[in-house]
């Protein structure tokens, strides 16, 4: 048979958890836990002319509090879409003139608006357009640079070829004269 021995308890070196954590709390001060994303974020501070749409701020929001953010933190975040958007703002901007820049020399080296007579042409064209549209068409042509578009123009330059000095429409060759009367037609006839 095996003999079985029994250890007395032995007192543990280091002290309990409990008597440390008081000591250590005592000398290091309290670090507040980050807070992480609130209940409600409070209004984003924006750019002065800025503005951005309920749908956007609701977005904006979800995403922070999806990424446990605090209110600086998603202000931050506010802060890149504002940047972003101007950015993309400034490109679409860019390539709209750069747009219409092309437009305006293609127009230009067109062989029948274009040359030394292009002045006296887009005033025709323009003209001709203000003539058949209405002032809305005009408006909106202007104010979306695409009355500087070459095909725009082309229209408006055929169109001119209608319309006289006196901005009214000239009605062209008239058909010749015909010998028989409508009345002559064989369908016409009383049998």
């Amino acid at each position: 048979m095996s003999e079985v021995v029994v250890v007395p308890a032995v007192e543990p070196a280091v002290p309990a958890v409990e008597a440390v954590v008081p000591a250590v709390e005592a000398v290091v001060p309290a670090v507040e836990a980050p807070q992480g994303a609130p209940e409600n974020y409070e209004a984003f501070t924006l750019p002065e002319g800025v503005t951005f749409q309920e749908d956007a701020v609701k977005s904006l929001q979800a995403a922070a509090k999806e990424l446990n953010l605090d209110q600086a933190g998603a202000q931050r975040l506010a802060d890149l879409r504002v940047s972003e958007v101007n950015a993309f703002n400034a490109a679409q901007a860019k390539m709209v003139a750069d747009a219409q820049a092309a437009w305006v020399a293609e127009a230009k080296a067109d062989p029948t608006l274009g040359g030394e007579h292009f002045d006296a042409n887009l005033g025709a064209a323009k003209g001709a357009l203000t003539t058949f549209g209405s002032p809305e068409l005009t408006k909106f042509l202007e104010e979306s640079g695409l009355a500087n578009h070459p095909e725009v123009l082309k229209l408006g330059f055929n169109l001119s070829k209608y319309v006289g000095d006196d901005n009214k429409i000239i009605a062209g060759a008239r058909p010749a004269a015909s010998t028989t009367s409508f009345y002559d037609h064989p369908t016409s006839k009383a049998k």
